[in-house]
């Protein structure tokens, strides 16, 4: 009840344009500080050096509200990824504590490789939004290290699929998930450190967010997330307008599919 009364008092609330670019530029730069802490804690360079990943903060409904310049072709499946967590698991079963995990490419993916770190961001019991992260893990199985196989008829040779479940629930660890990934991986002590970069990223989301909410409040911060997604879309409609009126079409073509040289 809490929760909900929160929200409708948020989405009704008017923030000033001063405080909603000062509080929108802070949600920016705690989305920055996610890649840095990924950037610092990462073991392996698919991280540190490639920069194969993506952060963002996303509001109580799951859908992204900030993110960071890392890797672009994440930002739209994170959002659905994070969202499918949330629908499969359930608002109501989401606490403070809990840390989800998934990679499924059929719930809002991208491949295999590409893990989805997501944690709820609670304030005085109110669910604020989650801190999320998408990043390319160096293996997940297969059959062939790295799970880049060209000759792959189907999904299950590319690697272990993971359904949105809990890795930490209620602030405690559940070793049986972590366990069942570092067992059908290739590199799983530098996984693991992966894992936890990722991991780590989210918490430093998660201690940004909390202060923010003690300095502006939570319903300020929850109506600025709701004022930014129309900001959004104001830009977006704006920058569509400017194309001219028509039909446009694009055709490509595939020499092959990797399995047979047949056109």
């Amino acid at each position: 009840m809490k929760k909900e009364t929160s929200q409708v008092r948020s989405e009704e609330m008017k923030v000033d344009p001063i405080t909603f670019q000062v509080i929108y530029n802070y949600l920016l730069s705690a989305a920055r500080e996610m890649g840095t802490t990924m950037l610092r804690t990462a073991h392996s360079v698919i991280f540190s050096e490639g920069y194969d990943f993506s952060c963002a903060i996303l509001d109580s409904d799951g859908e992204l509200v900030a993110t960071a310049n890392y890797c672009p072709v994440h930002l739209a499946a994170i959002g659905y990824s994070s969202s499918q967590s949330i629908m499969e698991i359930g608002i109501e079963n989401i606490f403070p504590g809990d840390v989800i995990i998934h990679n499924d490419p059929y719930r809002g993916g991208t491949h295999i490789t590409d893990v989805v770190i997501l944690k709820p961001i609670f304030y005085d019991d109110i669910l604020v939004g989650f801190a999320a992260n998408r990043a390319h893990q160096l293996d997940m199985g297969g059959k062939v290290p790295g799970g880049f196989a060209g000759d792959a008829t189907d999904i299950f040779q590319e690697g272990l699929r993971i359904p949105p479940v809990k890795w930490y629930e209620k602030g405690k660890e559940r070793k049986d998930i972590k366990d069942i990934f570092l067992s059908n991986v290739r590199l799983p002590k530098d996984q693991e450190g992966d894992l936890n970069a990722q991991l780590a990223s989210d918490i430093s989301a998660e201690r940004r967010v909390k202060a923010l909410c003690a300095k502006y409040g939570v319903d300020t911060v929850k109506a600025v997330m709701s004022q930014i997604k129309d900001y959004s879309e104001r830009r977006l409609r704006k920058e569509i307008e400017k194309i001219p009126d028509g039909k446009y079409s694009y055709e490509d073509f595939l020499e092959n599919d990797g399995i047979t040289f047949d056109p």
